[in-house]
């Protein structure tokens, strides 16, 4: 793992005091494929992760008894992910035909080859890899209010979120998972070779996800110095977080208590 911060702490004038801080950090890493049941004899999958986060804030004291705080943040999560074979390749060499493969450009994978049965062969396959990556802007302004022996904190908080991947659903995807038995020739490796499957399963995957989603949140918080010996907190913090919507169309609800409405 690689990473380093960055930090500012700045006072502009009497009243402004600034404040910035940038975080980076890279994790690399590789995994076994795996591919739900699939018993794997393939490469591992190379992962790099790269995190990202940067905020910045002003606070700025109107008077000697009211304090307003405006924060900017900004969080960047970025996964590749690298498998030696892609899939669309692997069925072009293969001589596959009749998968629909117009969405997976350069997507990592395997076609499913189930040929286990009564042969003691392990399975091979894998679904869809590719990156994934998610963006999230928040801003938040609070402001700070001494009166007697209370401190009260009142403020909103306002997210936007982004998040995109590959779709994928299990097994082989759209690179198509067979299954071999000995029901033809008696033996499964022997059915393999013939080129009959017992059963074939094949995804249609849509485009990647591309998501979005809007949060808000408004809160308000007292600090009440009973005694010198006892402070009492309390506060109270409503959000809204509606689902996220689709740009393609690939997510949906179900509202049972509507009928089943979608």
């Amino acid at each position: 793992t690689n990473g380093y911060d960055i930090r500012l702490d700045q006072y502009i004038g009497s009243k402004n005091q600034l404040f910035g801080r940038w975080t980076w950090k890279n994790i690399p890493y590789q995994a076994a494929s795996r591919a739900n049941s699939l018993a794997q004899t393939l490469p591992p999958i190379s992962y790099n992760e790269s995190d990202k986060n940067f905020i910045v804030s002003d606070s700025y004291t109107i008077s000697a008894r009211i304090v307003n705080e405006f924060r900017f943040g900004l969080s960047l999560l970025d996964s590749s992910q690298t498998f030696p074979y892609q899939g669309a390749a692997v069925v072009a060499n293969l001589g596959l035909t009749g998968l629909d493969l117009s969405k997976a450009a350069n997507q990592g994978g395997f076609p499913g080859f189930n040929f286990s049965s009564g042969t003691g062969f392990s399975r091979i396959g894998h679904g869809a890899i590719g990156p994934q990556n998610s963006v999230t802007y928040q801003y938040t302004d609070n402001i700070s209010l001494i009166k007697g022996k209370h401190t009260i904190k009142l403020g909103v908080d306002y997210r936007n979120v982004h998040y995109n991947r590959i779709n994928n659903f299990g097994g082989s995807d759209e690179f198509g998972s067979m299954t071999f038995n000995g029901g033809f020739s008696g033996n499964a490796f022997a059915n393999l070779l013939l080129g009959l499957p017992a059963t074939e399963l094949v995804y249609d995957i849509g485009p990647p996800i591309d998501q979005i989603s809007n949060h808000f949140a408004t809160y308000a918080q007292d600090e009440w110095r009973a005694t010198r010996s006892l402070t009492i907190s309390f506060g109270l913090r409503w959000e809204i977080q509606p689902p996220f919507t689709e740009k393609n169309g690939n997510i949906a609800n179900f509202l049972p208590i509507k009928g089943g409405e979608m």
